[in-house]
């Protein structure tokens, strides 16, 4: 038998916060496992999300989405300790990483999810991002001259 993981996509129904439907919580769960064979695991993955959906009296729910990704633990990792990896193709990885990676402050394994983590600053050696072509400033050009004429 062999160990898996799975990435498993839950959403709230309403939103169990602001009770809205069209904007909702949604929580991505890994869990691990063992299963025969990668079919198996697919299939366990799913019975794991389906026995893990809630449903409460006032109405709200948190319900099994589906499986975002599968993979096979023994086969796939080399260093120890190592339990997941992702990877994608990305236009500006640095920019993006800028904006996703939280300060350190801001981990759940320090705030353990409490809201009280404040936004990354920029440390004053980083580089700064580069602007959109759309702030060139002709708009404000166009106010001058029309403000001229």
């Amino acid at each position: 038998m062999g160990r898996y993981a799975a990435k498993l996509l839950f959403v709230w129904n309403p939103d169990p916060i602001t009770n809205r439907r069209d904007r909702r919580l949604c929580e991505e769960r890994i869990v691990l496992f063992q299963s025969r064979s990668a079919p198996f695991a697919v299939k366990k993955a799913k019975s794991i999300g389906k026995t893990s959906q809630i449903r409460y009296d006032s109405g709200h729910q948190l319900r099994f989405a589906g499986v975002l990704q599968c993979m096979q633990i023994e086969e796939v990792f080399q260093m120890p300790g190592e339990v997941w990896y992702e990877m994608r193709r990305r236009a500006n990885p640095d920019a993006w990483a800028w904006n996703v990676i939280p300060p350190e402050s801001s981990l759940f394994v320090f705030t353990d999810g409490t809201r009280g983590a404040r936004p990354a600053k920029r440390p004053a050696n980083a580089p700064l991002q580069p602007t959109s072509r759309h702030r060139t400033g002709r708009t404000s050009r166009k106010r001058r001259s029309a403000a001229r004429g």
